[in-house]
């Protein structure tokens, strides 16, 4: 109720007052702290996303949100897509990947393995890298090829995710960060929500459930590259 007798943005704009975009921003990432203390994640993420605090938004995407409910929500606010990169080729050191909320679904997808679907959030850039990473990965254990095209899928899905893994299955924030490239290694969002015990919106059991659920596997940075050693691995056997 509080929120609605403030003055609206543009009307804000017009009376000449600089401050009115970080007024809002401010203002909506209050009430999106608050759906997060009533466990609306979905909400929360909405409104953290609106009012440009992506780091928090990405967060609840990759740790929190469930990934049907982030292709849900993606589905019915194309207004967040995000931008195809331009060019042949595509790195995150380029063009990064803040503020693109389909590419960090896409990726998500890559790491639950549903290719087919990755495809249709990852840019066409990727598309490549994308299917020979997952002719290799997709391999199951029996299959009736011979040994030897088995070891050369394998070992290509391994360089493949060696050296093009940040961009395929990187995580926006922990443990890749891949919002800043990789270059940086920050305190996990996760462990400061838990240690946070004074927060107006202290983690639930719920919010806390899911961020064991959605935990990358290894749980460690550049968390690809050990993905592409066991892929190695199994070529070489």
């Amino acid at each position: 109720r509080a929120s609605r007798q403030f003055p609206k943005a543009d009307q804000v704009a017009q009376a000449g007052r600089a401050e009115s975009p970080l007024l809002w921003s401010r203002l909506e990432g209050e009430i999106g702290l608050l759906f997060l203390k009533r466990e609306q994640f979905v909400e929360a993420f909405d409104m953290l996303l609106r009012a440009d605090f992506w780091d928090d938004a990405a967060y609840l995407a990759e740790r929190v949100l469930t990934v049907n409910e982030l292709i849900e929500y993606v589905k019915h606010h194309p207004e967040f897509s995000g931008k195809e990169p331009e060019g042949n080729t595509f790195r995150l050191d380029w063009g990064g990947s803040r503020g693109n909320l389909r590419y960090l679904l896409g990726r998500r997808l890559v790491r639950l393995g549903r290719f087919d679907e990755a495809k249709g959030y990852l840019p066409s850039q990727l598309h490549r890298w994308l299917d020979e990473y997952a002719a290799g990965a997709k391999l199951k254990a029996g299959s009736q090829k011979p040994a030897e095209k088995e070891a050369e899928l394998l070992f290509r899905a391994a360089k493949t995710a060696r050296y093009w893994g940040m961009e395929l299955m990187g995580t926006e924030v922990e443990p890749d960060w891949a919002m800043d490239g990789g270059e940086f290694e920050r305190i996990e969002f996760s462990k400061i929500r838990k240690e946070n015990t004074k927060s107006f919106a202290p983690v639930g059991k719920k919010e806390s459930e899911r961020t064991t659920a959605n935990q990358v596997k290894p749980d460690k940075r550049f968390h690809y590259r050990y993905i592409a050693a066991d892929l190695a691995w199994e070529a070489a056997r």
